[in-house]
């Protein structure tokens, strides 16, 4: 309701403005001109009477005089008696119908008339709803776009079956289990992967040579698995770390892209902010600045990422081996079509378009017959400014 209010008043307002400009009468210059007129007749007198004009030559001038006065004084009469004519009325009746029923046809086109106003604590409540609704893990990935693997010849097969196996008979074998989620990751069975990459969390953190690295690579392939969602337990390991570290560029950016999906780009914007702003944060610093603009529209924030500072020689170097070792990790093991479109996006971001522009190229030979696959990669290389 408040918002028809606010939209009928301007609607008024600019009628009104509009009728005024219309509707006012026409400038009256014939007043100023008779009182000109006026004192030159008694300046004609004084002239007169001092002897400066003869008497043929004073009568001469007052006649022209007068004539102009009476003029002046038909022009004022007829400028007061004037009234609008017809087609400025049309004029009006047009531009108000034009102003009212093309601002409400606009709108029921482009709008939604039939959705109520939504208060602040009611967009609370839903996006806290959405993020509650979501599904576990198991269901997202239930749920998530199917993958069509890349087709594979014989031999391929075959090594496959006996890598599973091997790593069945010998579940603690951390070279077997990274081989592993390596080509089942190829394959885009990212719930498989996931479930050896967990296995190699456990041995490691049994044995102490845990690496943040390996955690990161599960968040990244349970989001896969997920179809692309943060799921509930990804979002306790990503609390957790956040707990002993709350700059964590990693952890940062997949708690703002749960927010993102589940209706608070306000959220999203604070926990990327730093680490785009902030040098040193790699590949997730990328990330968020891919989307950071978004989330700031979205959550009614003017604001625009500083520059990459490409003369800082530690950031430079931060940056490019983190983007280097993604493109080295498609190029010998390969990957889903999400890592393909970071890698463009990542070149575009530092403004590489031979190697974004290369790297598009490949993924659509490789991706050519996945329809999904296609449109994700598309949208990465208009992003990087390698497509239309």
């Amino acid at each position: 309701m408040v918002f028809w209010i606010v939209s009928a008043a301007l609607v008024a307002l600019s009628l009104a403005a509009l009728g005024r400009a219309l509707l006012a009468p026409p400038n009256r210059a014939g007043g100023n001109d008779m009182s000109v007129y006026r004192d030159q007749l008694d300046e004609i007198d004084r002239d007169r009477a001092r002897g400066l004009i003869s008497d043929e030559e004073a009568e001469r001038i007052r006649t022209e005089v007068a004539r102009r006065l009476l003029a002046a004084d038909a022009r004022g009469t007829t400028d007061q008696t004037d009234a609008p004519k017809g087609a400025t009325r049309a004029a009006l009746a047009f531009a108000a119908l034009a102003i009212a029923g093309g601002g409400l046809g606009l709108y029921a086109v482009v709008g939604d008339p039939g959705r109520p106003d939504l208060p602040h604590e009611v967009r609370l409540a839903a996006a806290q709803e959405l993020r509650t609704a979501r599904g576990n893990q198991e269901a997202l990935e239930a749920t998530a776009p199917a993958i069509t693997p890349p087709p594979l010849s014989e031999d391929e097969q075959d090594l496959m079956r006996r890598l599973r196996e091997a790593v069945a008979e010998r579940p603690d074998d951390l070279q077997g289990l990274t081989l592993l989620v390596q080509y089942e990751s190829r394959l885009g069975r990212f719930a498989e992967a996931r479930m050896a990459q967990q296995r190699i969390i456990d041995l490691k953190t049994a044995n102490g040579t845990l690496d943040p690295l390996d955690e990161e690579r599960l968040w990244q392939l349970m989001q896969q698995a997920a179809g692309g969602r943060i799921s509930p337990e990804l979002e306790a390991q990503i609390t957790a770390r956040l707990t002993s570290n709350a700059a964590d560029p990693a952890a940062r950016y997949y708690l703002g892209l749960l927010h993102a999906q589940t209706g608070r780009p306000d959220l999203t914007f604070q926990l990327w902010r730093p680490i785009v702003e902030t040098p040193g944060t790699g590949l997730y610093g990328l990330l968020a600045r891919q989307g950071i603009e978004r989330a700031a529209f979205e959550a009614g924030v003017d604001y625009a990422p500083p520059p990459i500072l490409t003369d800082d020689p530690d950031q430079t170097a931060a940056i490019e081996g983190m983007v280097a070792g993604l493109a080295d990790r498609l190029a010998t093991e390969g990957g889903p079509p999400s890592d393909w479109a970071r890698l463009i996006r990542s070149y575009g971001v530092l403004g590489r378009t031979d190697a974004a522009t290369a790297i598009w190229q490949e993924a659509q030979e490789v991706f050519g017959g996945n329809a999904q696959a296609m449109t994700e990669l598309h949208q990465a290389a208009r992003a990087a400014g390698v497509a239309d």
